[in-house]
């Protein structure tokens, strides 16, 4: 039934799966009740025609015609991400018709079409605390919309290169404080952790891959253009357990950048001697702008 599925994310709340295809349509399965099969080719047929324009494709059977909601206001290129946004009842989709959308899971209806982004969006991630969508793609800026307004709020400019990840940080934060941190990833291997209180960035840093490929740029000169070039990292993901981030290429580097925010037990720049006192068991530690730091006791 669903030809070219590319995304696909589950409401635990309402018990919907729901998953996007290479032509704008979303489809929706309601867990645990009765679903028609296509007594041709055995598939599943979905429960919601979310939106999309069924184009290019068999017509509609008419368990479809009656299920399908908001074919009108649906997506009119490639589903790229779905997003089910934590402590509400919608669900997110971006799209390369460079548009998100919110749809309404209890009416299965288009709630709110967000624009901001000039190419295609590809990845998304929710802050719950603040009610914040932050979304990227191919082009390089981060859009940040609120789903109860129209317009964006804020843009996060940084990145040189098509964005490959977008995280929300959770657990990392005190009980009593909102994880209001966001990790993001572009193809040339760069990250960026910022704060989504005040829209900025806090750090970046490169992985290994993409200082190796820097290193060959200064002994050679690259024939390829910025849009045709391998990307140096397609993916990521954060392990907020280990406090680590991790990107995927060609192979798999990390990073461990979810530091704990306590100035006292934290250096700004490489640590270039430790010493250990066997009196009070303490560390102190010289760095390139301290002196001396003393680190315990143990």
């Amino acid at each position: 039934m669903i030809d070219g599925k590319i995304c696909l994310t589950y409401s635990d709340s309402h018990g919907l799966v729901v998953a996007g295809d290479m032509i704008g349509n979303i489809f929706s399965w309601k867990m645990g009740e009765v679903s028609h099969v296509n007594t041709d080719n055995g598939d599943v047929l979905p429960h919601h025609v979310l939106g999309g324009h069924m184009k290019n494709k068999r017509p509609p059977s008419h368990h479809e015609k009656d299920k399908a909601l908001g074919l009108d206001g649906g997506h009119s290129d490639a589903v790229l991400s779905l997003l089910t946004l934590t402590g509400t009842d919608m669900v997110a989709s971006c799209s390369m018709d460079h548009t998100v959308k919110l749809w309404d899971l209890t009416t299965l209806g288009l709630r709110k079409t967000l624009l901001g982004h000039p190419k295609g969006v590809k990845h998304m991630a929710y802050c719950p605390d603040q009610r914040l969508i932050v979304s990227g793609g191919f082009s390089y800026d981060l859009v940040v919309n609120n789903p109860y307004l129209s317009n964006p709020i804020s843009r996060l400019r940084g990145h040189c290169s098509a964005i490959v990840g977008v995280e929300h940080i959770t657990g990392t934060s005190q009980a009593a404080l909102p994880d209001l941190k966001l990790v993001t990833a572009d193809a040339d291997g760069f990250c960026k952790l910022w704060d989504l209180r005040t829209f900025s960035c806090m750090e970046t840093f490169t992985s290994n891959m993409a200082a190796n490929r820097m290193r060959l740029k200064t002994r050679r000169k690259s024939t390829c253009s910025p849009a045709t070039r391998e990307p140096v990292i397609t993916c990521m993901t954060v392990s907020p357990l280990s406090k680590r981030v991790f990107v995927g290429g060609r192979s798999v580097d990390s990073f461990e950048v979810l530091r704990d925010d306590c100035e006292d037990l934290t250096d700004e720049s490489a640590v270039l001697a430790v010493c250990f006192n066997t009196t009070n068991l303490t560390f102190v530690t010289a760095s390139g702008t301290m002196i001396a730091r003393s680190v315990g006791p143990i």
